[in-house]
């Protein structure tokens, strides 16, 4: 009986061993909480003041998605952030850095978007508008999914070839005929933790209604 009931078992695992190997798109989706607690980079609710300027952003940009959820350590602040893309472009390139974080440029991220898809057959070769500032030949790290949409993870050459991007983990897919972009520093951090986060903050991008958390005549005035 006790031989009977061993080889069952083993057949058991050998079957749940043969079903694990999935698309390593969705493995970061799949990793235990333990895991991702212990990352390096965790992802916390977005500070308001991104949602101001996402919402400034989604006044002059239709479409417009920011991160609900980004990289974030216990008592992280973000800073005022940057618009990085002009006036007269039909999509937005903002950054921001999040405190807590060690490195140079502290805890530096990017979200954009250009009005076209990106052509992701092209793999690391893969071309954005300039304003989405990607320029140089960028390494492919591997393809993920955000929400069901296909994604490349790329890495950027160092700075300052690799511009306000440089040595940066992205991501990057498209949406509705227009092309999404997440980007993370934090040089110096594991890498599998660099990808996760940065990939973790694609999946939180949401629409930004106009004008966003702005509060007109009231302290959170976006005017």
């Amino acid at each position: 009986m006790v031989a009977v009931r061993f080889l069952a078992l083993a057949a058991v695992a050998a079957l749940l061993a043969g079903c694990s190997g999935g698309d390593d798109a969705d493995a970061e989706a799949q990793r235990p909480a333990s895991a991702v607690a212990r990352s390096a980079i965790p992802l916390g609710p977005a500070p308001r003041a991104i949602g101001q300027v996402c919402g400034i952003t989604a006044l002059r940009v239709k479409q417009t998605l920011c991160p609900l959820r980004v990289p974030a350590k216990r008592g992280s602040q973000a800073d005022a952030g940057q618009v990085l893309a002009g006036d007269d472009y039909d999509g937005y390139l903002l950054e921001w850095h999040m405190t807590k974080f060690r490195g140079e440029d502290g805890g530096h991220f990017v979200v954009g978007s250009q009005p076209r898809e990106f052509d992701l057959s092209r793999g690391a070769r893969v071309r954005a508008d300039a304003e989405m500032r990607l320029p140089g030949r960028k390494k492919l790290l591997r393809r993920a999914k955000v929400g069901t949409a296909p994604a490349l993870v790329l890495q950027s050459p160092p700075y300052p070839r690799g511009g306000v991007n440089g040595g940066h983990v992205s991501v990057l897919w498209s949406s509705d005929g227009r092309g999404y972009l997440v980007s993370l520093h934090f040089e110096g951090y594991p890498l599998r933790d660099r990808i996760a986060a940065a990939i973790g903050t694609a999946r939180s991008m949401s629409p930004v209604p106009p004008g966003g958390n702005c509060d007109p005549g009231g302290p959170s005035d976006c005017g």
